[in-house]
């Protein structure tokens, strides 16, 4: 059942000793150590960055702290953001200026600012950070960016009034939210040429995918969410929120929970997308109007223009925290990605009968800690821990190759984890690594 709103108001809209786990594979002789040095901790917390349309600028906000940073000076009326995989760098929508500003996450510089189409409104960056979509309302294209060069690559007519667009999964299809037209246009990334639009009964505005690829959800401003089945552009049963919906939303990595942005009556609406109900309404800020997600799932954060604050949400409970300030009038909103761990083993040689010891305390990550490692010895057995040494007794004389897999206090670890503008959880190979174990006769 859907809680009740405490207030609503009608205005404009603004727009996880080590633990031995058993598993299938048999664990043989695998004993856990608490590690002499423990496992690298980088930088305390994610940051959101915010797109501060009414003082022309990036206010970075501190996850931990939940406290805005130093504002980064942009061009006119920035609207939305979107970061790189890799997370070093922020791309920024300029509408007024009809640019895209690159901020180095870094050094909280800009660069020099990339001309795409007139009165530009949403941007998407792909999986692999190659490319940035940028959709331009006032001339009815989609202007893709090299990435790589920082320069236009081209720009591809879609239909009227293009409001937002979002990027499956697997890198290969971006979609578009023509507002004016009723419609979404699937445009093929290897060339940059559209496909058959999807039809839709009713007016898009925003567009968000699940982390598995399988579903699109398209925001109604008739107060509903329509899913639409990507294997076959089949459009679904309208989800209704209880409130109009102006674009913002965002979906759970575990592509659970979509939160979606109420911007008429200072609400957050959620919808379990197993039971496609709704089931809270969170009240939140002044004119709420973008939503982003932690990687870690755990907080959502909503920008709110006429307050000049992002409201943290607690996803577990569902809950609002207090407002942070960020000034001005925020609008678009991004969080960077938690990174992949890049593991590191070493094995020394035991002698005879005795355990031979791994240890991963080289591994490195980004952020907060690694709190997983998954072992695969080579001879059919395996362990989990969660500190970076084990001991493992070889039963057999021969030749094997161990590997370690590690997972990130966030839950990255080989998988990337992606939902159509800005990368959750940017796993990858480099949690895991190998070596090679020789136990003699």
């Amino acid at each position: 059942m859907m809680e009740p709103a405490k207030r609503a108001r009608t205005r404009g809209s603004g727009l996880a000793l080590a633990v031995l786990l058993a598993t299938a594979a048999p664990i043989v002789s695998t004993v856990a150590l608490t590690p002499t040095a423990a496992g690298a901790v980088a930088p305390p917390a994610f940051t959101a960055y915010v797109a501060n349309s009414g003082a022309n600028s990036l206010v970075p906000v501190k996850t931990k702290s939940k406290k805005a940073g130093a504002p980064i000076s942009l061009g006119h009326a920035p609207q939305t953001v979107a970061i790189t995989p890799d997370g070093r760098t922020a791309y920024v929508v300029s509408r007024i200026d009809g640019k895209v500003i690159p901020v180095d996450l870094a050094t909280g510089t800009a660069g020099t600012a990339i001309a795409v189409g007139k009165d530009p409104q949403s941007i998407a960056i792909t999986p692999n950070g190659k490319v940035a979509y940028v959709a331009n309302s006032g001339d009815d294209t989609v202007t893709a960016i090299n990435l790589v060069t920082n320069t236009p690559k081209r720009r591809i007519l879609v239909s009227q009034f293009p409001i937002d667009v979002a990027i499956a999964p697997n890198g290969k299809t971006a979609y578009v939210a023509n507002l004016n037209a009723a419609s979404i246009w699937p445009i093929r990334i290897a060339n940059n040429t559209t496909e058959t639009p999807i039809v839709l009964p009713f007016l898009p505005w925003g567009i968000v995918i699940s982390p598995d690829g399988s579903t699109a959800y398209v925001s109604d401003n008739a107060a509903e969410i329509v899913p639409i089945t990507l294997s076959n552009n089949s459009i679904g049963t309208a989800i209704p929120t209880g409130d109009s919906v102006y674009g913002g939303m965002a979906i759970t990595p575990d592509g659970k929970t979509l939160f979606v942005v109420n911007s008429d009556n200072d609400l957050v609406t959620t919808i379990d997308i197993a039971t496609k109900t709704a089931t809270h309404q969170i009240n939140v800020g002044d004119d709420p109007t973008s939503i982003a997600m932690m990687p870690n799932g755990r907080t959502a954060y909503v920008t709110n223009v006429n307050d000049g604050t992002v409201t943290p949400i607690a996803v577990a409970t569902f809950t609002a925290g207090p407002a942070i300030p960020v000034g001005g009038n925020p609008l678009g909103i991004a969080i960077t990605p938690d990174q992949a761990p890049v593991a590191q083993i070493h094995a020394t040689d035991a002698p005879p009968g005795s355990p031979t010891p791994f240890d991963a305390t080289g591994s490195t990550v980004a952020y907060g800690t690694i709190t997983h490692y998954t072992w695969r010895f080579g001879d059919g057995t395996m362990a989990r821990t969660t500190v970076p040494t084990v001991h493992h007794l070889y039963t057999a004389s021969g030749s094997f190759t161990a590997t370690v897999t590690e997972t990130s206090s966030a839950g990255t670890s080989l998988t990337k984890v992606f939902t159509g503008h800005t990368m959750l959880d940017n796993g990858g190979p480099s949690a895991r690594v190998s070596t090679v174990v020789v136990i003699p006769t």
